[in-house]
């Protein structure tokens, strides 16, 4: 179980440091160095390639014309193994155009951002030894949107993480090795809840034509549940057909991003709990009104034969019992729209 370096030798001097690196970070890798030229030359390949967890390119004209690469990178994709392509010279590879890949041009090392996915990949693809665990909800919630309006769902995020919740953000999940188209559905299936949030420009492609249609299937099927955002500047969901879908779903409207109560409200949608201070004072009234009962219920069977006194206690009694059943109800059956101003993030869009 390891990394798979795919390369060629006229570029061993930039591999070696690379190598170095994945020693530093604890990684495991293999090349083909260790082998000697012969018999066994195809069948080390071929094992390690079928043993491997991630498959490592290091792309250059090079590598680019070397039989014994394009070999190796045609079995890693029928294997369907995870690539992690890295362009360290010339121009990036059709045959992997639809995978991101991570730029090391001038002989630069990998950012850690690279190594981390590479460790994430392995640990997933260790503990992930059934269909089950492949759909594990490892996020409380995905955090759908227009690329313009990322700045401020970067910040929105890591809000929510400050408050010890995990959510899915595609600048952080889709890096080298992942197709975007992937790593979404993936996102989506191991998601406990989704935001979708909209801002003045609109659902972007992704968002649009693959998010809201997969939100939309997850939360028919009740395997997800959705919280429309609708970012500054908009004042409510748009009536195109696209969003007809969410008009039917409890929306929030944020305008600033330093807002305590905003970012309460997004966490409530989120795991469906109500505020402390809503819960204490439901919990304060519901023992009182229990108390109320039990002492007005023991005085009217004490006084049951004293007339007037009875009668008076007993619609007490169960006045005391109607309240505390529309507070049950009122704890439970509420649903509040919430609407909450917010001041726009300073960071431009990209």
């Amino acid at each position: 179980m390891s990394i798979f370096i795919s390369y060629s030798r006229k570029d061993q001097d930039y591999v070696n440091k690379l190598v170095e690196t994945l020693r530093k970070q604890e990684l495991p890798w293999w090349l083909d160095n260790k082998i000697d030229y012969g018999d066994q030359w195809t069948k080390e390949i071929e094992e390690n390639l079928k043993k491997c967890q991630v498959f490592l390119l290091v792309m250059s004209p090079n590598s680019k014309e070397s039989d014994w690469v394009q070999r190796e990178l045609i079995f890693a994709q029928q294997l369907q193994k995870p690539i992690f392509p890295l362009l360290l010279a010339g121009e990036r590879w059709f045959q992997i155009i639809n995978i991101q890949t991570t730029d090391v041009l001038d002989g630069k090392l990998p950012p850690d951002i690279f190594f981390n996915k590479i460790r994430s990949k392995l640990n997933i693809q260790t503990a992930q030894s059934t269909a089950e665990e492949m759909t594990e909800q490892l996020f409380d919630v995905f955090l759908a949107h227009n690329s313009v309006d990322q700045p401020q769902v970067r910040v929105i995020a890591k809000k929510l993480r400050e408050r010890g919740l995990i959510p899915w953000l595609d600048e952080e999940q889709i890096n080298a090795g992942n197709t975007s188209l992937e790593a979404i559905q993936n996102g989506l299936s191991q998601s406990k809840s989704a935001v979708f949030f909209i801002g003045l420009r609109g659902s972007g492609k992704w968002q649009g034509n693959l998010e809201l249609p997969a939100i939309a299937s997850l939360v028919l099927e009740s395997k997800i549940r959705v919280i429309p955002v609708l970012l500054p500047g908009v004042q409510e969901i748009p009536q195109t057909s696209e969003y007809l879908f969410l008009k039917t779903k409890t929306w929030i409207s944020l305008e600033s991003i330093d807002n305590t109560e905003a970012i309460e409200q997004i966490q409530k949608g989120i795991t469906q709990i109500k505020s402390e201070s809503s819960a204490l004072t439901y919990d304060i009234t519901a023992v009182l009104a229990i108390m109320s009962v039990i002492f007005l219920g023991g005085i009217h069977t004490i006084l049951s034969n004293t007339g007037l006194i009875a009668s008076v206690l007993g619609w007490i009694f169960w006045l005391n019992i109607s309240i505390f059943v529309v507070l049950f109800a009122w704890r439970f059956l509420t649903v509040k729209t919430s609407s909450v101003e917010i001041k726009p993030d300073d960071a431009d869009a990209h």
